[in-house]
């Protein structure tokens, strides 16, 4: 079996088979939305269309957010609809090569880390169209009274420490697996940029159930529709490529603050409530703020401008008595003092953008520099309380090394500010949620400095003591029993009948309201609960029950994978069967410029990219599908995409 092959680099592939050039078969992805009170359905749609002559066999890694509940798995083979059942990751990899070997069509999708999967196609006929269907829950990033909805569409590329391992890597990306990543080539797809003759197309349309004051996409050209009870939102251009995530924040019209939203499940209730949740008031107490900035290679351009500026306008915000220490990292770290500085004093040396100017280059290695912040600490220790504020995109592979060597510092209050178009949401998500606090993501064209002054507040104020009632638990693995100043949204479970969830922060009971919002969140908060319990089993070291509970739910999590084969018709595979790595979109170089909400249409900017050829699927599965967000949704337009 001939595999397609890269170039050294992974950048631009190298599709020629002998004489026969072999057109990557992906030819769009489609995502539809809809997006109630703090959570979010997102429905995904992969449209593979095959027009070579020979039996392909296809792989393809794609990102996900990393908190989602991945519950649904379609095989749309040339009309015929299989759905994916959640088995333990060894019988489904059985399965799929048992069916694939006898000519069957079938996939695979496994998960390699919390926010990346990997899809396998077996036996992907001359003349085949097929269509992955994936949807998912996950909940949304909450600020005051505005709402952030992220969707990841293309992995960034990870850099990988620690040296090679001397057997057979465990995938077939560009990177080698090492002793830190051993994993590293199942992670490291090749890739192609926005120009390549066949770059696949995405298009995007979603529905926010709920009146809207404002919105930004940063990184899109986006359409707002007006309507009666909320917004649609759709992509301007029909040109457009996945080669960065969406993001789209909007602002809610008379924000109802605390509130509740409960269902009752089989044997339980689920509650989602969200806390509007104030800084403490009071002199604040003298504490020592760590900052580690990320100055590596990846960090260069405004997310490097931005991150500097950001870090100014936190020192501007510490008390007189607050200390600060700063440190470099990207192949090694290096720190501003020896000693603590107060505010002023940094603020001295870092006048006139010294800062910046210290630049950007190298790897990144954030393990050291997260256990040399450790280690000064430990030796300035104080009696002060210890913040740790980490500004990075991300983009590493060693998530797991890090989350485990970070795990015995629970008196070290870590927040983590995430840059770029593409960042790693696991990791960030993951090292505040275990050290209580903030996480927030924003790209590289966006204010980062103005979103510090909003943030800096929240970062530097003690924790605020939460509790919640007898017969209720949080659902999720994040520690329960602090909460920062800002917005904060809870999973509970509780036993079935039972009162509704009482909470006090600070000892002081808050008032929740009971809201209204679309009934589909009815369906989505079992789910989205079962997901965060599997989470804290899994963390807890109860594998086996949370696939257990994965299997009842139909979810894929550490250890389950999906799989789904077509019984209908056989391919006859042979000699000239072609494997193909599907490459990942490397990310659009240029930063798009933050665009006003212009209602009911906003500014429509379109992305550049190579002409297109036209090519149209005249086939059911462009149409409104079943998971649509609303017997509404509009049929997608004439759909460009690239042929060979």
């Amino acid at each position: 079996m001939n595999t397609l092959m890269m170039d050294g680099a992974g950048q631009g592939i190298v599709a020629w088979l002998g004489e026969t050039r072999v057109c990557l078969p992906l030819k769009g992805v489609e995502v539809r939305f809809e997006a109630a009170g703090e959570a979010v359905h997102v429905a995904v749609e992969q449209i593979w269309h095959h027009d070579g002559t020979q039996v392909l066999d296809c792989l393809y890694t794609f990102p996900l957010p990393s908190r989602a509940a991945l519950y649904r798995c379609e095989l749309v083979v040339n009309d015929r609809v299989i759905a994916a059942k959640s088995e333990d990751t060894e019988e489904a990899r059985r399965v799929f090569a048992e069916k694939k070997s006898e000519g069957h069509r079938a996939v695979l999708v496994d998960q390699i880390r919390p926010n990346l999967f990997e899809l396998a196609l077996g036996n992907v006929a001359p003349g085949d169209v097929i269509v992955v269907r994936l949807a998912y829950i996950d909940t949304l990033g909450v600020l005051g009274d505005e709402r952030s909805l992220r969707i990841p569409l293309s992995p960034a590329r990870r850099y990988i420490p620690g040296r090679n391992l001397l057997r057979r890597n465990s995938g077939k990306g560009v990177e080698d697996d090492t002793d830190q990543v051993p994993d590293a080539s199942r992670i490291s797809p090749p890739s192609i940029d926005r120009f390549h003759p066949d770059a696949a197309y995405v298009d995007i349309v979603g529905d926010v159930c709920e009146a809207t004051a404002g919105f930004v996409c940063p990184d899109h050209a986006v359409i707002e529709e007006v309507r009666e009870n909320g917004s649609r939102f759709r992509l301007a251009s029909h040109g457009d490529v996945p080669d960065r995530d969406f993001v789209l924040r909007y602002k809610v019209r008379n924000d109802p603050g605390s509130r509740l939203v409960r269902v009752e499940g089989d044997g339980e209730s689920v509650a989602l409530v969200s806390l509007d949740v104030h800084p403490g008031s009071g002199e604040p107490e003298p504490q020592d703020v760590y900052v580690l900035l990320d100055r590596s290679g990846s960090m260069q351009g405004l997310k490097w401008t931005n991150a500097c500026a950001a870090v100014v306008t936190l020192l501007r915000h510490l008390a007189g008595n607050d200390r600060f220490f700063l440190t470099l990292f990207g192949s090694d770290h290096q720190d501003l003092s020896h000693e603590p500085m107060t505010s002023d004093q940094a603020m001295k040396e870092l006048a006139e953008g010294r800062l910046e100017g210290f630049g950007t280059g190298g790897g990144t290695e954030m393990l050291p520099a997260l256990l040399h912040a450790v280690g000064l600490s430990a030796r300035h220790l104080s009696g002060r309380r210890r913040v740790l504020v980490l500004l990075t995109d991300a983009e590493v592979g060693n998530d797991t090394e890090i989350l485990k060597a970070m795990a015995k510092e629970t008196d070290l209050r870590i927040h983590c500010l995430g840059l770029g178009l593409q960042p790693n949401d696991h990791l960030l998500n993951a090292l505040a949620g275990a050290h209580a606090g903030l996480c927030r993501i924003v790209s590289e064209s966006e204010d980062l400095a103005g979103q510090m002054a909003s943030l800096a507040p929240l970062l530097l104020r003690p924790l605020r003591s939460l509790s919640i009632g007898a017969g209720w638990e949080l659902a999720g693995p994040d520690r329960p029993n602090t909460v920062a100043g800002a917005r904060t949204t809870l999973v509970l479970l509780g036993a079935k009948g039972a009162a509704d969830p009482e909470i006090s922060i600070d000892g002081e009971r808050v008032t929740l309201s009971a809201r209204t919002v679309s009934p589909s969140i009815g369906k989505w908060l079992p789910i989205l609960a079962a997901r965060q319990r599997v989470d804290r089993l899994i963390g807890s070291g109860k594998s086996a029950e949370a696939r257990g509970l994965a299997r009842l739910h139909n979810l894929v999590c550490d250890g389950m994978s999906f799989v789904a084969w077509d019984e209908k018709e056989r391919v006859s595979r042979g000699v000239e069967v072609r494997e193909v790595y599907q490459p990942a979109m490397s990310a659009f170089a240029a930063a798009a410029v933050v665009r006003d909400s212009i209602r009911p249409v906003n500014a429509c900017i379109a992305l550049p990219r190579a002409p297109l050829a036209k090519f149209r699927l005249a086939s059911p599965f462009l149409s409104a599908p079943q998971h649509r967000p609303s017997d509404t949704a509009v049929s997608p337009p004439d759909i460009d995409c690239a042929t060979g």
